[in-house]
């Protein structure tokens, strides 16, 4: 337990230091100067109309800047225009980036006001901020009073009136800030990163015994899996607003799925290997998965709804509290990222008596049971779904995702080095497949990225490419493949409420690749740090209780 939490404190220090070093902006303070209100004349003054838009267009010359906030004046302010909201948009090559409602209501007639944005701007793009009013009270709208800045280098403000240049002068504040080229921040970052894995390395060299060595060797290339799942899981759920492109985003979504169904092939993988031969086995199997799942399951959607009812501010007591836990366990948490636990206990559930079928079974048996799994997939989904044809047939045994929990086991029993190329190569037919019908006919093209054949064969071929093709040498790295993917499970719980409510705090959502790779590495590291407290304080005490207790 000491080992893990001084692993868990040196991970923190250390991400948290990287993310200051990459996102703490406001290095350099350039704040550009404004005009005093008691300077303004009424020549300075916009008549902002309702529905009318005012735009600045933004030219950045040299290194990346960050536009923290605007700061305007409203005069004309009356009782009429409490309820009127100011919308400020940040435009990024003509098309929206960010957007900001400031209630007017807020604002003190003829004194600045500061509207924060928190935008990073990049050399190369052309960036505008667009000022419109929304008039709740169909009452005279107020004035915009902006700052036109003389000698802004690096930044040239130009001042757009329904596209039309205005020729005088208006008041506006920016303060902006040069900022440290990201390549010098990553850089720094990378070499705090090193320095904390060096760290780590000497809390792991205690040696191992020839038993856990020989465990690392077995199982790291599907902890390896295990890992990259969670990081395409999260990348899924990370707003990816810098793809514009169609192709681009389904190309995207084709490859990162594939975590859904390796997942269950893993699950399908290790629960159907396994022995069932007298009543013992099925005692330790069934009690073994109420400790590890259940447990864990059953906790985390309690600590979870606490957490968003707090945050919420829907607390309304402890029996409304139980009841929407309950409900959240039973029914709603199929809404939510947790939806794949709904199939997976049903799977694990029928685990032991699937098992004994299929270890009963022959290698001809199983092809012709993968075959009929195959053949119903295609009449389900491309001959009568993709046809707008309903399927109201059911009762298969390898329906939905059970089928990719057979194919867990299907996999590790038939695919072998000989016939493993014939899988590659089907496999990028089904991403090709995959692609095209995503992209040409994406409302005819159903479960595309789940259920359907060619992603059902891409999957395999995927998972055995990572299972059979990737060899980890370094000692290391397998040690610290093995503890992350020890916490997968409750990483993966935890990860939404980290991306949507701990995140944003730390890294501003923004439409660039390197602010979403960003968060998808914060909100790992912060549900890794906070999977390693939760479990040994709570989860793996509670745990050994209910192990010894099991052995009584």
């Amino acid at each position: 337990m000491k080992k893990k939490l001084k692993i868990a404190v040196v991970i923190l220090i250390s991400v948290m230091f990287s993310l200051f070093l990459l996102f703490n902006d406001e290095l350099h303070n350039n704040t550009l100067e404004r005009t005093e209100p008691d300077n303004l004349t009424s020549t300075d003054y916009i008549k902002l109309e309702s529905g009318e838009e005012v735009e600045q267009v933004i030219s950045i010359n040299r290194n990346t800047g960050y536009l923290k906030d605007i700061e305007v004046i409203l005069i004309n302010l009356s009782e009429e225009t409490n309820d009127d909201i100011l919308n400020v948009k940040i435009l990024k090559d003509g098309k929206a980036a960010k957007e900001v409602n400031f209630s007017i209501e807020e604002a003190q007639a003829g004194e600045w006001v500061s509207i924060p944005i928190g935008k990073t701007l990049y050399p190369g793009r052309e960036y505008g901020i667009e000022f419109s009013i929304q008039d709740n009270n169909e009452s005279e709208a107020p004035y915009l009073v902006t700052q036109e800045v003389e000698d802004a280098s690096p930044y040239h403000i130009q001042l757009l009136l329904n596209g039309e240049s205005l020729d005088k002068s208006v008041a506006i504040s920016y303060n902006f800030y040069d900022v440290i080229p990201f390549a010098i921040r990553l850089i720094a970052s990378i070499l705090c990163l090193i320095i904390a894995c060096g760290i780590i390395y000497f809390i792991f060299r205690k040696k191992d015994t020839v038993e856990n060595s020989q465990k690392i060797l077995r199982d790291v290339n599907c902890d390896l899996m295990r890992v990259i799942c969670m990081v395409f899981v999260i990348a899924i759920h990370a707003e990816r607003a810098f793809i514009k492109s169609t192709f681009v985003e389904v190309v995207f979504n084709t490859l990162f799925f594939t975590c859904n169904g390796m997942f269950y092939m893993l699950s399908g993988r290790f629960n159907l290997q396994k022995e069932f031969s007298a009543k013992e086995d099925y005692k330790r199997y069934f009690s073994n998965k109420a400790v590890t799942i259940l447990f864990p399951y059953i906790l985390m959607t309690i600590l979870l709804s606490l957490w968003d009812m707090l945050d919420n501010g829907t607390w309304d007591g402890a029996v409304s509290f139980i009841r929407g836990t309950y409900i959240s366990l039973m029914n709603t948490n199929a809404s939510l990222h947790l939806w794949f636990m709904y199939p997976l206990i049903g799977m694990l559930l029928g685990a032991p008596f699937m098992a004994k079928m299929l270890r009963s079974m022959s290698e001809w048996e199983l092809n012709i049971l993968f075959g009929i799994g195959i053949a119903w997939n295609i009449v389900k989904i491309y001959l009568t779904l993709d046809m707008g044809v309903g399927f109201s047939y059911s009762g298969w045994m390898l329906s939905e995702w059970m089928m990719l929990f057979f194919v867990g086991y299907y996999c590790s029993r038939i695919i072998n080095n000989s016939n493993k190329k014939y899988l590659y190569l089907f496999g990028l037919l089904g991403f090709v497949v995959t692609v095209l019908g995503k992209y040409f006919i994406p409302d005819r093209y159903y479960n595309s990225t789940d259920l359907a054949v060619a992603y059902i064969v891409f999957t395999m071929a995927f998972y055995i490419f990572w299972d059979r093709e990737i060899s980890i040498k370094n000692e290391f790295v397998k040690r610290a493949i093995c503890f992350v993917a020890k916490y997968s499970f409750l990483i993966y719980m935890l990860h939404w409420n980290v991306l949507y409510k701990i995140t944003p705090k730390i890294v501003t959502v923004q439409a660039t690749l390197h602010n979403w790779l960003m968060r998808i590495f914060t909100t790992l590291i912060i549900s890794l740090f906070l999977s390693i407290i939760l479990d040994s304080l709570i989860i793996s005490p509670i745990q050994r209780i209910l192990r010894r207790k099991s052995a009584n």
